[in-house]
């Protein structure tokens, strides 16, 4: 390492200049011509240029990288309904998924991340053929929602492509270094597996030993993350640290017994050079993750140093597996593997900085190794919350205690004896099952503390901090390393009390922001649903329909829901005071039980089943046992938290200057509350809702189709200025009496990308940008936000910019 210069504030500078160029894109060359200029500012100090230069090449490189994901062209046919032939080589290690396997494929069009089910006998370097629909990585595009196609990145794919069918066209095609570890991997996961015991306690040997998740339930996921103590379930920097640390203490006491190879080589530096090949080779077997591939250049340069008898710095080792990640890929940086697993192990070297304590013995010292396990864990929890609340919305304090138990129990003991007894399998299967069950058992038990331990310790949701406010959590814990470090006091005081104005002033502007004088109304990314918030100026919060995903698994059906949670975070909602559910279908409301499980629901809105009403049986989203939870097992579990389930009346109710007029259905006798008419269907007895303010009107039509739209006409005003499209803009809805009866000057479509029904239908599309509407759609531009101030002045605003739209947004219209 270089004398002069810190290796760690290298890596540092990379990072900074990676995210300069998000903040500001510019054109690769500029970033290049500041790298030249920084080099040969003479007068700069040389460690000033080579930090500046260092961040400047990182920029040059972000901004290439961004370019190209910009500049990619998508293949033909891409995102539509028909399938796909993609001819390739499997490039990179496969992923055990729960009953599927990940894959990358480099194709004829691009890099793809391809899904198939279950666990295919192809291997890195195999040519294979694979059917399935090619789509662009995308996700929710809603505000807190994660970005897929930054995941999609993080994995080296450009495309999405969930399989049907693969077939292996030519074995071993292509040499590929991770065709013999995946094998290993696949042979040792089934290894474990066969030894059974405890369920859990197997699915998560087989989870921290080779990288193996699949068995994993999403119950134990949960129990984990709230836990504090997620990070354990896979293969991670520390395991691969124990596993070097365990082969190099075995190979140091076994050298030193040969005493010809004693008297020839210290024992030390032989158990390096022969522990170095070993943490390698358990790396590619457990798949090269971010955290394992940090860890193994930080064992390396540590092994290595063992070997020439010189002492490594780890501050500069990380700096060093820091510097490698980027120069692969600058967009790493924004990866949370990343940001969590170098967080973490800065912490915890700064953490066991200090005085040399004096030594004790019995009791007083294991109740120092508590302590100071207490502590550090602490100290880790407090470092990695603001990147925990940035990405994922929520803050764990349970892995303060969490890591006492998954530390000692997984780290100590399952993990040593899995990969032992893994290793022994292979030659004496007797001996290394007993290894193997005794991993198992400790597992076990180690679930089952872990989910008490969930049910005892909260899980913070928490609005994701800005910026500026996750510049300033930054502030504090470069503060709290310089104190580490013997920085004057003088001066951690001055970048604590900055960094604590900044976050002061951050929250109290938020907080003054919280109840905006405007009414606000977003419509959600949920796919192929419906979902919207409305947030009024007297702060009362609502939400129309939550979305949903019939037909998926388990977990699956309340993403959408969650997509929703997501944004109600960011906006720091801490109750919803009336949800409204158009209609009993799952696209619908089957979301609400992701939102409730975050946020309680005061009031459930829903038209009065009709006397004689019935299921629909020949809607898309029939209500049925198929497709999971019933409306009524939703609406159970809501009353059971305390919601209240109200038939509202027809007509308007006030809140301050915000009208909520509910404009249907009307059962066959016009009754005073929103009744479902038992001989219409369930599309058709939608809850019909208008807001409106200062003359403009917001109309949501639910899924309502032609006899319905008749009946609303028939009945009366429906004019608006923004209308949410009935049915997700399908051929039986938006008939052209509603449609020249609304008028607007806005219509909102939600629908999913590349949906099976084809929707919107482009007839549709037509009549209401005939009658002067601007369309604008979910699948295309994410999120939609609409503003309404008091004197009516309405606001437009999307998360991406819709397709051919050359002012970006946000856009004023005024209401007629």
């Amino acid at each position: 390492m270089w004398p002069w210069v810190r290796v760690a504030w290298l890596a540092v500078a990379a990072v900074a200049g990676v995210v300069i160029a998000r903040v500001l894109p510019t054109a690769p060359w500029a970033w290049g011509l500041v790298g030249l200029a920084a080099a040969g500012a003479w007068p700069l100090p040389r460690r000033a240029r080579l930090v500046v230069a260092v961040a400047a090449v990182a920029a040059w490189a972000a901004a290439r990288e961004a370019r190209a994901a910009r500049d990619a062209i998508a293949p033909p046919g891409i995102d539509d309904r028909a399938l796909d032939t993609i001819e390739g080589w499997i490039a990179g290690p496969p992923t055990a998924l729960a009953s599927a396997t990940g894959m990358l494929v480099d194709g004829d069009v691009g890099p793809v991340w391809v899904t198939i089910s279950g666990a295919p006998r192809a291997w890195p370097g195999d040519r294979v053929r694979v059917v399935g629909r090619l789509v662009t990585p995308r996700g929710y595009r809603d505000p807190g929602s994660p970005d897929r196609a930054q995941i999609a990145r993080d994995r080296g794919a450009r495309w999405e492509l969930r399989g049907r069918g693969l077939e292996v066209l030519a074995s071993g095609d292509r040499a590929s270094l991770w065709r013999r570890p995946a094998q290993v991997a696949r042979w040792a996961s089934r290894a474990i597996a066969r030894r059974g015991g405890d369920g859990v306690g197997n699915a998560l040997v087989r989870a921290v030993v080779v990288g193996d998740r699949s068995a994993v339930t999403p119950a134990t996921d949960d129990a984990w993350r709230a836990a504090g103590v997620y990070h354990a379930l896979s293969v991670s920097g520390l395991h691969l640290a124990v596993v070097a640390l365990v082969a190099f203490a075995a190979l140091t006491r076994l050298f030193a017994m040969i005493a010809p190879l004693a008297a020839r080589l210290a024992p030390r530096r032989a158990a390096a050079a022969a522990a170095l090949p070993l943490a390698v080779g358990y790396t590619l077997v457990t798949g090269g993750q971010v955290a394992t591939v940090r860890a193994l250049v930080v064992v390396a340069v540590v092994l290595l140093g063992e070997v020439c008898e010189r002492r490594a710095r780890i501050g500069d080792a990380l700096g060093l597996a820091a510097l490698l990640a980027i120069g692969q890929r600058p967009s790493v940086v924004f990866d949370p593997a990343f940001e969590l697993s170098f967080v973490a192990a800065v912490t915890l070297i700064a953490s066991a900085r200090g005085r040399a304590a004096a030594p004790v013995r019995g009791w007083r010292r294991a109740a120092r190794a508590l302590v100071a396990a207490v502590r550090t864990s602490w100290h880790v929890t407090v470092a990695t919350a603001p990147i925990s609340a940035w990405h994922f919305g929520q803050v764990s304090l349970g892995g303060v205690v969490g890591n006492l138990v998954a530390g000692p129990a997984f780290e100590l003991a399952a993990l040593p004896l899995g990969v032992i007894g893994t290793l022994i399998t292979a030659v004496a299967p007797a001996v290394g099952g007993v290894a193997l069950d005794l991993a198992i058992a400790i597992a076990g038990w180690a679930a089952a503390v872990i989910a008490v331990i969930a049910r005892a310790t909260p899980t913070l949701w928490v609005r994701p901090p800005t910026p500026l406010e996750l510049g300033a959590c930054a502030g504090l814990f470069g503060a709290w390393l310089a104190a580490r470090h013997g920085v004057a006091r003088a001066r951690v005081a001055a970048m604590t009390a900055v960094a604590c104005a900044v976050l002061g002033g951050s929250w109290w502007a938020h907080r003054a922001a919280a109840r905006p004088a405007t009414l606000r109304i977003t419509f959600l990314d949920v796919g192929q649903g419906d979902g919207a918030v409305l947030e009024l100026p007297d702060g009362q919060v609502w939400l129309i329909d939550a979305g949903g995903a019939p037909g998926t698994g388990a977990r699956a059906q309340l993403a959408p829901g969650r997509a929703v949670a997501a944004y109600l975070r960011t906006r720091g909602v801490r109750a919803i005071d009336v949800a409204i559910v158009s209609h009993p279908h799952p696209d619908h409301y089957l979301g609400l039980l992701a939102v409730a499980a975050e946020v309680p629901i005061r009031a459930l809105w829903a038209a009065a089943p009709g006397d004689d009403a019935a299921p629909d049986p020949s809607a898309p989203f029939a209500d049925a046992p198929a497709h999971g939870r019933s409306y009524a097992d939703v609406v159970a579990a809501l009353v059971a938290t305390g919601t209240q389930l109200v038939a509202p009346p027809l007509g308007p109710r006030s809140f301050g200057d915000v009208t909520v007029e509910v404009l249907g259905p009307r059962g066959p006798a016009g009754e005073a509350v929103a009744t479902a008419d038992p001989v219409r269907t369930v599309n058709d007895n939608s809850l019909v809702v208008r807001v409106s303010r200062g003359g403009a009107r917001v109309l949501f039509l639910g899924d309502v189709e032609d006899e319905g739209e008749d009946a609303l006409v028939a009945a009366g005003d429906v004019a608006a200025t923004v209308v949410k499209v009935a049915h997700h803009g399908s051929p039986t809805s938006s008939s052209p009496a509603l449609v020249a009866a609304a008028r607007p000057r806005l219509a909102v479509i939600s629908l999913g990308r590349g949906n099976r029904f084809g929707f919107p239908s482009a007839a549709v599309v037509a009549r209401w940008r005939a009658v002067g509407a601007a369309v604008v759609r979910t699948d295309e531009a994410g999120a939609v936000t609409i503003t309404i101030a008091a004197d009516g002045q309405v606001e437009v605003a999307t998360f991406d910019r819709p397709p051919g739209e050359t002012p970006p947004p946000p856009r004023v219209i005024m209401p007629r």
